[in-house]
Parts: C-alpha cells; sequence; structure tokens
C-alpha cells in the first residue's frame, strides 16, 4: 500500500446507516474480543447507539480506485456537559454544537462513579472506543485522531476520559489470587456442608456451583500470571506518549463468553484522563 496523507483520507460523522462498517472495522481490530459470529449483533449494538444520538462516531475514510469509499477506522466519543457549546473540528470547516448532557450508564462509567463520583461531575468527553482496521494501524491515524480531540479539548476547555489496558502487575496478579483463595474456602465449607447431610439437594447444588467456579477462577489466574510474565503491547503506553495520565486505579473487565472453548484472560483497565492546556 502506497504511503497514505492525511489530505486523501476523508473524515465523517457516522449515521445509522454506517453501523455496519463500524461493527466490521471492530471485528477486525479486535478478534481477541470479537469473532466472526458476532457481526450481526455488533451491528445492532452500534445501530442503537447510533439512533440514540448519545454514542458519536468519528469515521475515517479513502477513496477506492472505483471512486467508491472505504471506512478505515472510527473513534466512538460521549461527553458530559452542564451547558451545550459549539466546537470546531480540526482540519475540517464543521462545527457542532454539543448538547448538555451526562454519559449513560455503563459498566466501567458506574463501577468508576462509584468509587470516585467526582470524576463524573466534571465537563468531559469520554472516549468510549478506537478502532482502526489492521491494514492501516501502522500509519498513525489513531495518534491523528486522538491528536484532533486532544486539539478540540484545548480549544473547549473539555477534559478527556478513557480507559486503556495496561500489562497486567504484581497487584492485579494478589487480586485474583486473593479471589481464588476464597473460592477454595467456600469450597472447603460446601463441601463440608455436603459430607453433614450428604442427602440435601440444596447442599449439592451450592457444592456443585463452588467448584465449577474454583475451576474458573483457577484458570483465570493461571490465564493472569501468564499474560504478566509476557511483555506484550498495551493501549495505555499509547495513550501516556499523547499526554494521558494515569488516575490512580484499575479495574478488572473478563470478555463475557468463551472463545472456542478457550476462557478470555482478565484485563486491567486503567482509567486515564488528559488535562487541556489553554
Amino acid at each position: 500500500m502506497d504511503k497514505l496523507n492525511y489530505e486523501q483520507i476523508g473524515q465523517v460523522w457516522a449515521t445509522s446507516d454506517q453501523a455496519s462498517d463500524i461493527a466490521c472495522i471492530e471485528l477486525e481490530s479486535f478478534p481477541d474480543l470479537f469473532g466472526d459470529d458476532e457481526f450481526e449483533r455488533r451491528c445492532e449494538v452500534h445501530h442503537k447507539r447510533l439512533l440514540e444520538k448519545l454514542t458519536h462516531y468519528r469515521l475515517l475514510s479513502i477513496n477506492n480506485q472505483d471512486g467508491s469509499k472505504a471506512y478505515i477506522g472510527w473513534m466512538s466519543l460521549q461527553w458530559n456537559l452542564s451547558k451545550a457549546i459549539t466546537v470546531e473540528w480540526p482540519e475540517t470547516v464543521e462545527h457542532m454544537t454539543l448538547g448538555a448532557t451526562q454519559i449513560p450508564k455503563q459498566p466501567l462509567i458506574e463501577r468508576l462513579r462509584s468509587k470516585h463520583p467526582e470524576i463524573l461531575q466534571q465537563d468531559l468527553f469520554y472516549v468510549c472506543g478506537l478502532g482502526i482496521r489492521p491494514s492501516h494501524q501502522d500509519r498513525g491515524l489513531g495518534t491523528k485522531m486522538m491528536g484532533q480531540l486532544k486539539q478540540v479539548a484545548n480549544k473547549s476547555g473539555l477534559k478527556i476520559l478513557l480507559f486503556a489496558e495496561a500489562h497486567p502487575d504484581e497487584r492485579f496478579i494478589a487480586m485474583h489470587e486473593e479471589e481464588l483463595a476464597l473460592s477454595e474456602k467456600q469450597a472447603r465449607d460446601a463441601a463440608e456442608a455436603l459430607q453433614n447431610n450428604p442427602s440435601d439437594e440444596a447442599a449439592q447444588q451450592a457444592a456443585s456451583f463452588i467448584q465449577a467456579t474454583v475451576r474458573v477462577e483457577r484458570q483465570l489466574t493461571e490465564l493472569v500470571r501468564a499474560a504478566a510474565a509476557s511483555p506484550g503491547r498495551y493501549p495505555l503506553t499509547f495513550y501516556t506518549r499523547l499526554g494521558f495520565r494515569e488516575l490512580g486505579w484499575s479495574f478488572r473487565w473478563s470478555p463475557n463468553r468463551e472463545r472456542h472453548g478457550v476462557l478470555p484472560a482478565p484485563r486491567k483497565l486503567c482509567p486515564m484522563m488528559y488535562e487541556p492546556s489553554m
């Protein structure tokens, strides 16, 4: 592929008609999170978000030789605003009015709100996701999109919040080891209760359930240890280079189902913030 220059790359705000383009890029960008069989479900997710108009997708495109457009990346945004403001998107003539709204409820946001509500009482952008097709990931497009958002933040005074995956550390491993130890203790207690009353159906079900939990927790702990032992490349480093800082906490996030019979490793997600320079 010839090196692209940014003048050749188009940018638009996605409409609900482009939900399938967004889902296609997502599945290509995150093959460890989404399988090909999830395309329809992800289309529905993005289509619903676009119709609700609480999530906004910035799409990147290039022109094919036949004149058609090919979408190669996207960034999805939500925001907290106490009052509406108008911003100009860098390197375009677009002016966009951001309405007064709150970031909608979602698992990571609610976990952050429960521990540090002051973070979500500020006016800020929230970057929900960033996806670039693998064939274009070495073109600096993610850096370009985040750089434009930072320019908007610098002019408007809005901060930028996101969650970035980080390398598992000793504290993250210890958290899983503690959960495994707790599950093992519960399994011993359940086994003792069943031994004392072997005909009790409730005790049988409890023992069976906790034994299955121990097997899962043991497997997850081993997966985390293996991930910690491997250097890998993690998004947190990318965002640190772009001027984001860690807020000092982390959350465990686990993909919600097995892929091809393999349990995915839990991920360490760190909230990060960009402070505008005005």
